[in-house]
């Protein structure tokens, strides 16, 4: 379970932009909530998917938008 700020709670499979703090927790930017019951989520193809993107990162040039 995943609980915002704003005292929303929110659960299930999710995708979560943000970064970890010193306090293991995650400071989320934005967050996609992938809902089961209008489809169902198949995270090992999703796992599959992000292995390819961080294995092949010329082709997939996303970023924090900061100069490293």
């Amino acid at each position: 379970m995943l609980e915002l700020l704003s005292d929303e709670e929110i659960s299930g499979v999710l995708e979560v932009v943000g970064r970890v703090t010193n306090q293991a927790t995650i400071m989320c930017m934005s967050y996609v909530q992938f809902r089961e019951d209008k489809s169902p989520f198949d995270l090992e193809l999703y796992n599959e998917a992000l292995k390819i993107i961080h294995e092949f990162p010329e082709y997939f040039p996303f970023g924090t938008g900061r100069n490293n």
